[in-house]
């Protein structure tokens, strides 16, 4: 086989749009504002979202008030008590309506009524203790948009925010923290 039969089959090939290349396909136009091409703004937004940024420095219910009907906020952020004790803390929470069901008999389950509002939240962080190492620890937070929790004895939360209610522009977020920890991040509702 040489060369020029070898290059037929790569042009084949990425005829047979099997490959995508760099260069877009573009018909003939020209910026003259009536045969240009139309470009959907839906297509290339990821609709609508309200961000910020945050800190959480006592244990109170906070409000995030947004311009929009939430899904789901995120969180990016840290724990901080002093420079060594710090984590770093990613959450999120899906908010929506869903049903509650019961155990049935055997292999069934029974709907207990109407949809309801449902906060589905989960969060992961890394704790670092650097007075104690064996402390530090990376951590599940399942039903928190924020869990650090300390390895020392007791083992306990040293910072927690739990999405408890949602609604038209809002989400109301409840905050424990331990003496002296505050929780600082981006966040954003989508």
């Amino acid at each position: 086989m040489d060369e020029q039969q070898i290059r037929q089959i790569i042009r084949d090939e990425i005829t047979k749009q099997s490959y995508q290349t760099g260069k877009p396909n573009l018909q003939p136009h020209s910026h003259d504002g009536v045969n240009s091409p139309r470009i959907n703004y839906n297509d290339n937004s990821s609709g609508n979202s309200s961000s910020g940024l945050l800190t959480f420095n006592k244990s109170t219910t906070y409000t995030i008030n947004t311009n929009i009907a939430p899904k789901s906020i995120s969180i990016y952020g840290a724990v901080l008590k002093d420079s060594t004790h710090k984590g770093m803390v990613v959450g999120n929470a899906q908010l929506g309506k869903g049903y509650t069901f019961a155990d049935g008999t055997g292999t069934t389950s029974t709907s207990l009524g109407l949809p309801t509002q449902k906060i589905i939240q989960c969060s992961t962080n890394l704790y670092l203790d650097l007075s104690t190492v064996t402390n530090t620890n990376l951590n599940l937070g399942n039903g928190y948009l924020v869990r650090v929790k300390d390895l020392g004895t007791p083992r306990v939360n040293v910072a927690t925010a739990q999405v408890t209610s949602f609604g038209n522009g809002f989400v109301t977020i409840a905050v424990s923290l331990a003496s002296g920890w505050e929780i600082d991040g981006a966040y954003m509702v989508t």
